[in-house]
């Protein structure tokens, strides 16, 4: 099993066996003759892509280190395609992070690090993700489909210390997660991403999320 230091919090636990829960399940399906495709949930390799400057956004990097092990084993080589969610439209408002009402034009502000004017990758993954996993299992082989969509409103900028406030054992992972998109992307910048129109891929827009959820009990606060 793969460590990445030896004092553990609950994130680097949950790394260390999500690695090795996928790669059990990875040794699986190498074993089986008669498998066709080995379609597989990802994420972007953060260690990698940023030159070691983010180490440790431990829930991204097990589900990428999952992905480079089942494509190395000669039962899945040839046989692997990825698909890439990004975040959920309903993350902020779930875990409890201010955002403002949803405004008339279906816009919305919420409260981030760095810079405001560089866009960051939201989905209706409940909706999405079906419609994806399908185009990539009809697809030819070696697919790495990155569902990217961009969440139209504001931002306001705040710190890193902010969200290990508000998310409390989560904040920092999280936090550096958006700071890592920031500065090289939400995929890393992996040349072998291709985008949902590459594969006619229709992704649900926001105005329609916001038609089938209850925004109600959303109300901003410093």
């Amino acid at each position: 099993m793969t460590k990445k230091k030896t004092c553990k919090d609950i994130t680097q636990h949950c790394f260390e066996v999500e690695l090795q829960q996928g790669k059990t399940l990875a040794d699986s399906a190498a074993g089986l003759p008669t498998l066709e495709r080995y379609d597989v949930s990802s994420m972007a390799n953060t260690t990698k892509w940023s030159n070691g400057k983010f180490r440790e956004i431990y829930h991204i990097d097990s589900k990428a280190l999952v992905a480079d092990y089942a494509k190395g084993l000669p039962g899945l080589k040839a046989k692997f395609s990825q698909i890439q969610a990004p975040i959920y439209f309903s993350s902020l408002w779930q875990w409890g992070l201010p955002t403002t009402p949803v405004k008339a034009n279906g816009t919305c502000r919420i409260k981030r690090m760095s810079s405001s004017d560089v866009p960051i990758s939201f989905r209706y993954v409940a909706k999405d993700f079906g419609p994806g996993v399908q185009a990539v299992a009809n697809a030819r082989l070696d697919i790495n489909l990155l569902l990217q969509g961009v969440l139209k409103g504001g931002y306001d900028d705040h710190s890193l210390d902010w969200w290990m406030e508000k998310l409390l054992g989560l904040g920092r992972e999280f936090g550096e997660n958006v700071l890592f998109s920031l500065e090289f992307g939400y995929d890393g910048r992996d040349p072998s991403a291709i985008r949902p129109s590459q594969l006619g891929v229709k992704m649900i827009a926001f105005k329609e999320y916001r038609a089938e959820t209850d925004f109600s009990h959303i109300l901003y606060s410093q």
